[in-house]
């Protein structure tokens, strides 16, 4: 009996969310965290890390952190330089997100919390949704979207009645209502302008680049003007994302300024486009995950 509990909780089911900070994470529908390490070398694939019952996945930089029956565990792909944030109760959260400078939570109560170089609490609520960056923005159960910012920022604004917040990318920050895509800020250098007449049930804004999945499973990316494309004297922003978008239908989407990884709706996960290695042009499935590295950056935390 205990030989079959063991391996029921070792089953891998299928990916149903990824995200990417260096390489690819993903998570599985039986809680499984695989992820690719970037000091393998170019044709690395993923390679499972063992985080207890995982819920949740969010990444910032090198850090890794996954929310769940574990509490909050993290891991670096650099060892030895995991983040100190504050301890988190096993059991309690179930969903996650990461900055430049704090952890924040979704606890199974519907609160808010961050942890790092600044404590913002959201005061509303319950929450169902999370996203962070340099403000923190929560989904209420009634469809709200209520942001807390650290006291030198702006803090994001969105009035209508949604059923989907997306990531908070810098101070940007989107949510669909019946699937059209509400952004703020409204205009200004970095107004995220939706596609018209389109809609979608994921999106997610990667600097200077947006991925979203259509109502009938499609992807479609778009540019704005990100920091990266300012950065670079007002050139057009990267375009190999756009111009790499894989067919097929999909259910979640992760993008960056010059990658982006899909989860499709057999539960596996590409990321494009191919020259960025990491297991980039493939289709990896649950199946094909390699074990663990060996002292290879995946101790949690």
């Amino acid at each position: 009996m205990w030989l079959l509990m063991l391996l029921g909780c070792r089953q891998d089911g299928t990916f149903v969310k990824v995200v990417i900070e260096g390489g690819p994470c993903a998570l599985t529908s039986t809680g499984r965290v695989a992820c690719s390490d970037r000091d393998v070398g170019e044709e690395d694939t993923l390679h499972w890390v063992d985080i207890p019952v995982a819920n949740d996945l969010s990444a910032e930089t090198e850090t890794i952190c996954a929310a769940g029956n574990s509490g909050v565990r993290c891991f670096s792909q650099e060892p030895g330089k995991l983040p100190d944030w504050a301890p988190h109760i096993p059991g309690k959260y179930t969903n996650i997100s990461m900055s430049w400078a704090d952890m924040c939570t979704l606890d199974k109560d519907g609160a808010v919390e961050c942890f790092g170089q600044h404590h913002l609490v959201l005061s509303g609520g319950p929450y169902v949704e999370l996203g962070t960056y340099y403000s923190t923005c929560g989904l209420t159960n009634l469809g709200g979207v209520e942001c807390v910012s650290p006291p030198d920022l702006t803090n994001p604004e969105l009035t209508g009645t949604y059923d989907h917040l997306t990531n908070v990318d810098g101070t940007l920050v989107c949510a669909l209502s019946d699937g059209a895509p509400d952004c703020w800020p409204k205009d200004g250098d970095y107004y995220v302008e939706p596609p018209e007449g389109v809609t979608f049930t994921d999106l997610h804004l990667g600097d200077g680049v947006i991925c979203g999945v259509k109502t009938g499973g499609e992807l479609l990316c778009w540019q704005y003007e990100g920091d990266d494309c300012r950065a670079a004297g007002g050139e057009v922003c990267p375009d190999e994302v756009i111009e790499n978008v894989p067919t097929g239908t999909f259910s979640q989407v992760w993008a960056n300024d010059d990658r982006a990884c899909a989860v499709d709706t057999d539960g596996c996960v590409t990321c494009w486009p191919g020259d960025w290695g990491w297991g980039a042009g493939k289709r990896i499935c649950t199946d094909q995950v390699e074990p663990p590295i060996k002292g290879g950056g995946t101790d949690p935390g």
